[in-house]
């Protein structure tokens, strides 16, 4: 006689599988789709990789010896894009396989996990690569570039573009300071009509409350340009160096990436783990009814 009631536990745990597997499948859906937008908006939109500080960031490392910030923020760009569009296919092989019990589906589907798993390692440790950088050759390979390529505020070269706009976006003045800039004017025409001579001590760029790049317009509340004529650090970028805002900005980016890699992977061994249960599931059920006096009572 058939064991009813082990037939009867072995479907209900059969069931409750299939459930948390698709549950998982939708998880993972959701995730790809954030992973994919996450890494188009670093690609296309990124400024960090787009536009002229792309050029100065791919003669910039935090390593020594190591591969440049624009290669490694491209390449993690790209890792999260796959993983994102392999989460997605795996959680539609897995669906699949949950829903429909084919237990080819579910081989596949514990391929593409190990897979994704290992991407995700992959683009974790690459992560933390970028953060780990120490900020002495950041600061090095930055002061060396400004020395050598910075041209001044109303510069057009790609060089000077993109440190003007690293100024401004991250609120920095130099590599290290201002002392590192030698190319500015140390005697500033400014006023509504430029006719004011202004003895300066930094740049005019260094001053904090700038409304764009510019150094045309004051900061607010500041139109005798106190802020470089006499800088203070509350007025005054000028003691701010651009390697440091831009290594806290790396390390806040790769943190942000390494706890989604670490996230997504405890994911994946869940979806690993629950696609072997259903798949030695599925095997004792069809067992069950091929050959049903295997399980008779004695």
């Amino acid at each position: 006689m058939w064991d009813t009631d082990s037939s009867i536990k072995s479907s209900v745990l059969s069931l409750e599988t299939e459930d948390w597997s698709n549950t998982e499948a939708l998880l993972l859906s959701l995730l790809g789709f954030a992973l994919v937008a996450a890494g188009f908006a670093v690609k296309v939109k990124g400024d960090l990789i787009n536009g002229p500080v792309a050029e100065l960031l791919r003669e910039l490392n935090t390593q020594q010896d190591g591969a440049t910030l624009a290669d490694m923020l491209v390449t993690l760009s790209n890792l999260f894009i796959a993983i994102g569009l392999a989460g997605l296919v795996v959680s539609l092989i897995g669906c699949s396989g949950a829903g429909c019990s084919w237990r080819s589906c579910l081989i596949a589907y514990g391929i593409d996990v190990i897979i994704v798993i290992v991407l995700a390692v992959v683009a974790g440790v690459l992560a933390w690569f970028l953060g780990s950088g120490e900020l002495a050759y950041l600061e090095n390979s930055m002061k060396a570039n400004i020395q050598r390529s910075y041209r001044g505020s109303q510069a057009s070269d790609t060089a000077s573009l993109a440190w003007n706009y690293l100024f401004f976006s991250l609120g920095c003045c130099g590599a290290t300071s201002y002392m590192d800039l030698d190319d500015w004017n140390r005697t500033a025409l400014v006023g509504q009509h430029h006719n004011i001579t202004l003895q300066t001590t930094t740049p005019l760029f260094c001053c904090k409350g700038l409304k764009i790049f510019s150094d045309t317009e004051p900061p607010k509340g500041d139109n005798n340009w106190n802020c470089a004529a006499y800088p203070k650090e509350r007025n005054s970028n000028f003691l701010t160096g651009c390697a440091k805002q831009l290594s806290t900005k790396l390390k806040e980016y790769s943190a942000t990436l390494f706890v989604l890699g670490g996230i997504y992977t405890l994911i994946m061994i869940c979806c690993a783990s629950s696609s072997i249960l259903l798949f030695v599931i599925m095997g004792r059920r069809t067992h069950e009814e091929i050959d049903p006096g295997g399980f008779a009572e004695t």
